[in-house]
């Protein structure tokens, strides 16, 4: 949920199709509508101001200011006999799509690509009762889940794919890598859906453990970005060498010399990454010929940067798991008029 003061409500006469316009105009001519300095920026007026009562100024594409008010702990009516509950603050990104969207402009102005939302909870308003409750996975079960799919995941016939695969790369120049959207990890379930979180992560586990291996040595770094993992994600996964970041800093790690792993995030981590950096190695989901209407969408701009610099080969990985994931490898002295020719 989005939150801005009344400040923002003046500017409400500027969401027009006017601005609308501008703003499509300035996508389609290539303006960054994300880089590390405005990224960073944010983040660092809300670790200033991140307290509740407190407002967040945070600069529109077209440089003016939008206000948004803390309200972490706070409450509001959401329907008869509940009431919200806000918790911690969240940067959210939206996408070109996003900011375009007719049945959205209204709500803000279409040159506020990112906000700050906050988690919410539902609570009865007379026993104050969550009705909503997050279930936390225990450290236990968060390292018998992390420990057992990580022996399947290296036993599978996909692991050994893509183990071969990278093997036949060269001269690529990676010191990190970055992953985004993983999610909490899970209890072990028989239900393959329930293993996805500890599939995704024995991937970049045991992809990390490739690359030292391969590296002769070097101090190849891992991080993890989503802001729903709990503190037994992060104990855990540091065990395995994964170094656990709060949003924005996974996105300020990547460079050109990062392997970047995201899979169906809710926030448009591949029009982020896109606009600021050109990773040495991309596995996403598969980028489409037509926009699909989701969360982490597509986009005209995104496809011509792949074509541009990138060649790509299908992740072997389960669908359960995965879903329909690429690996895309850039492509050394590419241009825009080269194209994505494939490795499978």
């Amino acid at each position: 949920m989005s939150d801005t003061d009344d400040e923002t409500d003046d500017r409400k006469d500027e969401i027009s199709s006017e601005a609308v316009a501008h703003v499509r105009y300035l996508y389609d001519s290539g303006f960054p509508f994300f880089t590390k300095d405005r990224i960073r920026g944010v983040y660092e007026e809300l670790q200033r101001n991140g307290q509740p009562g407190n407002k967040v100024r945070i600069e529109g594409l077209d440089g003016k200011f939008d206000q948004f008010k803390i309200r972490n702990g706070m409450y509001c009516d959401e329907e008869e006999g509940l009431e919200y509950i806000f918790e911690k603050p969240i940067i959210h990104y939206d996408s070109i799509q996003g900011l375009l969207d007719p049945d959205m402009v209204g709500y803000w102005s279409p040159y506020t690509n990112i906000r700050i939302y906050h988690q919410l909870l539902t609570r009865d308003k007379l026993t104050k009762r969550i009705t909503n409750p997050v279930y936390v996975t225990s450290l236990e079960e968060v390292r018998v889940s992390l420990g057992t799919t990580l022996q399947m995941w290296k036993a599978s016939e996909s692991w050994k794919q893509l183990k071969y695969k990278f093997g036949c790369l060269q001269n690529l120049n990676i010191n990190k890598m970055v992953a985004f959207a993983l999610g909490p990890i899970q209890a072990f379930a028989e239900e393959k859906h329930s293993n996805r979180s500890s599939f995704q992560h024995a991937l970049i586990i045991s992809l990390h453990e490739l690359l030292r291996d391969v590296s002769n040595g070097s101090d190849i770094k891992c991080y993890a970005q989503d802001p729903a993992y709990t503190k037994h994600d992060t104990a855990i996964l540091e065990t395995f060498g994964v170094t656990v970041l709060p949003d924005p800093e996974g996105f300020l790690e990547v460079d050109d010399s990062t392997i970047v792993v995201s899979i169906s995030p809710n926030v448009a981590v591949k029009q982020v990454v896109s606009d600021i950096a050109r990773p040495a190695i991309i596995i996403w989901n598969r980028i489409e010929e037509i926009d699909q209407r989701c969360t982490d969408p597509d986009s005209p701009r995104l496809r011509t940067w792949i074509l541009a610099h990138y060649d790509s080969f299908d992740f072997p990985g389960d669908w359960d798991y995965f879903g329909d994931l690429v690996v895309y490898i850039q492509r050394p002295n590419s241009t825009e008029g080269d194209r994505v020719s494939s490795l499978a």
